[in-house]
């Protein structure tokens, strides 16, 4: 609205730049705090569904590492009891369990790295089978039918 303001006598007076100049400052304040509020929002939401303890950094790896040794009754470092603990409780409020040997290995990643990633861990294994990649042109249809049958 106001562009067409400016630029409906064809010709755009100082004061019309300064101020069109002061509402970008505007725009650009607004858009900042609309991406922290938002930022904020995505950080709550995955507190709540994680904890507030970053497991979604974690591998399924790092899980791997840390309980099973615990659960075979060795020591854990002071260090790592807290992060032990909130594997723990992660799993507990994931799958039902707190252990780590009753946990399926690919519902875990697909919890830790969520459904994109294990989508292309497929890709990737078709690619490695197939020894070559397709070349796919820009906007082309992808038909994952088997071409040899």
């Amino acid at each position: 609205m106001w562009l067409l303001y400016v630029l409906s006598d064809e010709k755009v007076e100082t004061w019309e730049g300064i101020l069109t100049f002061c509402f970008f400052w505007i725009m650009l304040l607004m858009a900042y705090i609309a991406d922290c509020c938002r930022a904020a929002a995505m950080k709550k939401r995955e507190e709540e569904k994680y904890g507030a303890f970053e497991v979604k950094n974690m591998s399924i790896v790092d899980f791997y590492e840390k309980l099973i040794p615990l659960e075979k009754g060795e020591e854990v470092s002071e260090k790592d009891r807290e992060v032990t603990q909130q594997m723990k409780q992660f799993l507990k409020k994931e799958f039902g369990t707190a252990s780590i040997q009753n946990v399926d290995k690919d519902a875990l990643k697909q919890k830790l790295a969520g459904d994109h990633m294990i989508e292309r861990i497929g890709y990737r294994k078709k690619v490695a089978l197939n020894g070559h990649k397709e070349a796919i042109e820009k906007g082309a249809i992808i038909r994952t039918q088997n071409k040899s049958a």
